[in-house]
């Protein structure tokens, strides 16, 4: 699928999270905070 930004605007991807931490803690999806990073597309 082809995706054609109009106007100024420009298409992100959302990054996947990541499911457990550094230390191997597996955080639940209530305790994570919202995904805020992303690609341009």
């Amino acid at each position: 699928m082809t995706l054609k930004p109009l106007d100024d605007r420009v298409v992100v991807e959302p990054l996947s999270a990541e499911v457990t931490t550094a230390g191997g803690i597996v955080l639940p999806d209530s305790a994570k905070e919202k995904l805020l990073r992303g690609m341009v597309v």
